[in-house]
C-alpha cells in the first residue's frame, strides 16, 4: 500500500519526451522512504531523489530543521514524508521554505492503530 500511493503520487511527473526536460528533485525525508522513492523512481530521467536527514537517523520526531534542511527544501519539486506523526518538525517551515513544494504523505490510506500502553 506504501508503495502505491507513492507511486501514484509520483505519477503527477510530466512524461518525458525526446526532448531534454528539466530535472525534478524529490526529497524524501527518511531512509526508508528515500529507498521506497529511488526504488520506484529508478530509471527514469530527469528524477534526482535527494535524502533530508541522516541516513543513520533513528527516531525523527525530536528532529529540527537546519539551515541546510531549508535550502534542500527550497530547492525540491516535491516531499515524501512517512507521515503519522513521524515529521511533526516539518510543519510550517515547508511551505516558508517552498511554497511551490508538493508534499506527498506515503501514510496516505493507512488506518492507525494504537499498539500498548
Amino acid at each position: 500500500m506504501l508503495t502505491i500511493c507513492i507511486a501514484a503520487g509520483l505519477m503527477v511527473f510530466p512524461v518525458l519526451g525526446k526532448a531534454k526536460a528539466a530535472e525534478q528533485t524529490v526529497l524524501a525525508t527518511t531512509f526508508p522512504i528515500y529507498q521506497i522513492v529511488r526504488n520506484i523512481t529508478q530509471g527514469r530521467d530527469g528524477i534526482k531523489v535527494e535524502l533530508m536527514l541522516p541516513s543513520q537517523m533513528g527516531c525523527p520526531h525530536d528532529y529540527a530543521l537546519t539551515p541546510q534542511d531549508m535550502q534542500k527544501l527550497a530547492k525540491a519539486d516535491i516531499l515524501v514524508v512517512n507521515g503519522l506523526g513521524m515529521e511533526e518538525f516539518l510543519g510550517a517551515p515547508v511551505k516558508k521554505a517552498n511554497p511551490n513544494i508538493r508534499v506527498i504523505d506515503s501514510s496516505t490510506g493507512i488506518q492507525e492503530t494504537l499498539q500498548g500502553v
